[in-house]
Order: C-alpha cells, then structure tokens, then sequence
C-alpha cells in the first residue's frame, strides 16, 4: 500500500513540476513580448524628442543610454523607478537634455534610412560569406 501511494505521489509531482515549468515559459514568452512592446514604445517616444525611463533589459539597454537619452532602472524595481520618474518630472533642464538627445538618437538609429542601410549591409555580408 505504501508503494501504491508514494507511485501515485511521485506521479503527481511530476505533474505538478511539469505544470510549473509550463507556466514559468508562458510567463517569460510573455514578459518577453512586453519587452518587445516597450522596446517599440521607447523608440517611439525618443522619436518624439522624449525621455525614457524604462528597465535595464533587452533591447532598451541599446536603445536607451542611461542619463543620455533618458534613465534606466534595475528590472522590477518599482522604487528605483518612482524615484527615476519623480527625477525626471522634477527637472526641466533634465528633461530637455534627455529629450534633444534621444530625439538624436532615435534620428541616428532608428529611421526608415538606417533600417534600410543595416538590412542591406547584412543581406551583402550574407551574399559575399562574411560575418556583419
């Protein structure tokens, strides 16, 4: 009888960490299509000559210099990021420093002639055999 239910047991706690694992991977595909978002948000509002406060993850590490165009926080640190937004909304000159150079940045990197100059240098460096 022991035997029968620590098989049974055992067979539930597969099951159990099966569902966890299962669950954990939907959690980060989904975080991971948040962070797709907010990259794009981000973009967006540098494009518009704002600051960004965003989390120091992804891509927003390459899209967002910290204290140049605009602040980055420790991820799922909500007090980093109040105090990080309270900054911003407290300084104008700060705001205004951040906001021309993101507006630069998302100029220099961002645009529809970059994006075009990028793709055609890898589709190149494909064609001719060598790394971009």
């Amino acid at each position: 009888v022991l035997l029968q239910q620590l098989q049974a047991n055992q067979a539930w706690w597969r099951f159990f960490a099966r569902r966890r694992l299962e669950r954990r991977q939907q959690m980060l595909q989904s975080e991971q299509r948040l962070a797709e978002a907010d990259l794009e948000a981000a973009r967006e509002a540098m494009a518009y000559g704002r600051p960004v406060v965003a989390s120091a993850v992804g891509g927003l590490l390459d899209a967002v210099e910290d204290e140049v165009t605009g602040l980055l926080v420790p991820p799922r640190d909500t007090d980093a990021l109040r105090t990080a937004i309270e900054r911003l909304l407290g300084d104008e000159e700060l705001r205004a420093r951040l906001g021309a150079a993101a507006r630069e940045r998302a100029r220099e990197r961002f645009s529809w002639e970059e994006a075009t100059a990028a793709t055609l240098a890898a589709y190149t460096a494909a064609l001719s055999g060598r790394p971009t």
